[in-house]
């Protein structure tokens, strides 16, 4: 079983604002800053900004139902963006293709 500190969420965002980010992260953008933490290797999929996908189908934004994202609420794009750079910079493996 693991326990997390309740202010590290707060400090996680904290951390990425010093990386130009002025939302709140997103729960995927949480959980892949919890992975640069804790393992060292990291895949991510589905990481999507934009509501078409490539194949211009509708990208839902919850994998748990069909809510549309609010704006102001995250910052997806650039959470996308960081999370590209990280991959370019060997952090991480970001798999855009379909699964």
């Amino acid at each position: 079983m693991a326990f997390m500190n309740p202010n590290h969420p707060r400090a996680i965002n904290e951390a990425w604002k010093s990386w130009g980010s002025n939302g709140r992260v997103s729960t995927g953008f949480y959980f892949i800053s919890v992975a640069i933490e804790l393992c060292d290797d990291i895949e991510v999929f589905g990481s999507w900004p934009f509501k078409n996908g490539p194949n211009n189908k509708t990208v839902p934004f919850h994998y748990y139902n069909s809510v549309e994202a609010q704006n102001g609420t995250h910052e997806f794009l650039h959470e996308f963006l960081m999370t590209y750079e990280l991959h370019q910079l060997g952090v991480l493996k970001l798999t855009v293709d379909p699964c």
